[in-house]
């Protein structure tokens, strides 16, 4: 019997250690080339994860921007902004919404997406795979400049750690994205 025990031990021991990250950008060809690096932080649609990890994921975002040098407004200020353009604060903004958002951040720059969270069970424990999309619009153009994508699979659980690790993949994808057209 104990035979059995060191096999399976070796195995939850192997599947803890398998999460894995992937990041994928789409930039369209209309990227203007006199991009700041001044972005603001906008809606973040939350499904299928716990309250903590909405209300974390942005702060993450924006602190993961500031390491790689970005000038960010702050999810509060934007919100505020779009309050007083009469601009939805509950939701995803269209293109031009965002150029009426424009006048009254001052940033180049508005990140706002999606975050969905599935969690997988089978014999040995749960699983958690997380998928995050970012539009980056351009408030000055009024314009989708492009996307990010980023997966987290396998993930033995999804909290702080696992929310900063995906927000600074994508500000360096950003950060990337930025430096392909100067």
């Amino acid at each position: 019997m104990q035979r059995m025990k060191v096999p399976t031990l070796f195995l939850v021991l192997l599947t803890n250690a398998c999460s894995s990250y992937e990041v994928f950008a789409i930039r369209t060809q209309l990227w203007p080339g006199d991009v700041t690096r001044d972005v603001g932080i906008g809606e973040f649609a939350v499904s299928g994860a716990r309250r903590e990890t909405q209300e974390d994921f942005p702060g993450a975002l924006a602190f993961a921007l500031y390491e790689r040098g970005f000038a960010v407004t702050e999810q509060p200020v934007i919100q505020e902004s779009m309050m007083s353009a009469g601009l939805p604060t509950d939701r995803l903004l269209v293109e031009s919404e965002a150029g009426l958002l424009g006048r009254g951040f001052g940033g180049r720059l508005l990140l706002q997406g999606k975050l969905q969270e599935t969690r997988t069970r089978d014999l040995l424990e749960d699983r958690e795979q997380v998928l995050l999309e970012i539009e980056v619009l351009d408030v000055r153009l009024a314009r989708n400049l492009g996307s990010i994508r980023t997966f987290a699979t396998d993930l033995a659980g999804f909290g702080p750690r696992e929310n900063l690790e995906m927000a600074r993949r994508s500000a360096l994808q950003l950060d990337e994205m930025i430096g392909e057209v100067r």
